[in-house]
């Protein structure tokens, strides 16, 4: 797989990653018990998503993966997390995913899935790494 690694800068600090990847997922392949609402064969995934521990429960996961969708060349997101991730789960409910299966990841993770509606524009801003290092 190949992807980028995302982060999401809050007063200057690094308080979410994700990685965003867009050649799809293998394992996305073999769903069970379900299936995918839309069969695109294009679609990117979010994978390894964290978040600082200081700021939960302040909607930076929820957001940070917002402006992601937003910004994203691309209509169909797919996601995966543990059964008993249940904040990840309540956090793909609020996005607008969908619960559609299992795929084997790990063991078994919960497969969900979001499409993009048209009114989903980029909000957010892209921030050159440079521009926050000196070399």
């Amino acid at each position: 797989m190949t992807g980028q690694g995302y982060v999401a800068l809050l007063d200057g600090q690094i308080v979410a990653y994700a990685a965003v990847i867009t050649d799809g997922d293998p394992a996305y392949d073999k769903i069970y018990d379900g299936q995918w609402k839309h069969n695109n064969h294009r679609y990117i995934t979010f994978h390894r998503v964290a978040v600082l521990s200081s700021v939960t429960g302040r909607k930076v996961a929820q957001t940070f993966l917002q402006g992601l969708i937003e910004g994203t060349d691309g209509h169909d997101f797919r996601c995966d997390t543990h059964e008993k991730n249940g904040a990840m789960q309540h956090i793909f409910e609020k996005l607008g995913y969908v619960y559609c299966g299992k795929v084997p990841i790990d063991g078994e993770r919960l497969a969900y899935q979001k499409i993009k509606t048209k009114d989903e524009n980029a909000l957010y801003q892209e921030v050159d790494e440079a521009d926050h290092h000196s070399y």
